[in-house]
């Protein structure tokens, strides 16, 4: 029977166990056991991040990638574990990640775009809110940061209005739609 990850042996079981990851990848079977042992911290990390404790996630995560480095999916959620915890910088790296093991992962540039944009690097930002368009072209909260970005700007206000007018369209039950209409009446 599996131990509650929720208790304090079973973390420290856990933990120790994790230690013990192999780092041989040569044989067939050395490679199954590393992706048994990836998918199960990795559900660990699933259920620490649910229940409100990013911190407990990450070194879940973090033995998840180094069992599996091409798991775009663990270095996803350590991106959203460290941007919970306010460590942006380590959420970049974790999104650059997800992304370099899953090219057309729409929302690891979606967030790396909005880590970008809490370390300051607009142009970055730009890029990588464009990258998920590119993508998705569907994915309606790229086009609204997209013409956030783009709307203080009066040489980029028709950039600023042709996403907010997709994002419109994707999410016409937006919370923002009203300001969106009063920019998009004040900006013709």
């Amino acid at each position: 029977e599996q131990e509650n990850p929720d208790s304090d042996a079973a973390a420290l079981a856990w933990r120790e166990f994790l230690t013990r990851c192999p780092n041989d990848r040569r044989s067939a079977e050395a490679r199954a056991k590393l992706v048994r042992i990836a998918n199960t911290v990795y559900d660990y990390g699933i259920h620490a991040q649910q229940a409100g404790r990013p911190a407990d996630a990450i070194p879940f995560y973090l033995r998840a990638v180094q069992c599996r480095p091409e798991m775009a999916t663990a270095h996803y959620n350590l991106g959203l574990a460290y941007r919970e915890i306010g460590d942006a910088a380590r959420a970049r790296e974790s999104f650059a990640a997800a992304i370099t093991a899953k090219s057309d992962l729409a929302a690891a540039h979606y967030m790396l775009g909005l880590t970008l944009r809490d370390l300051g690097q607009t142009n970055a930002t730009l890029q990588a809110f464009t990258d998920t368009l590119r993508t998705d072209p569907n994915y309606a909260d790229a086009h609204f940061a997209l013409a956030l970005s783009y709307a203080p700007h009066p040489e980029d206000r028709q950039l600023a209005r042709r996403h907010f007018l997709r994002y419109l369209e994707l999410s016409p039950e937006s919370s923002s739609s009203t300001e969106i209409h009063r920019w998009l009446s004040d900006h013709p």
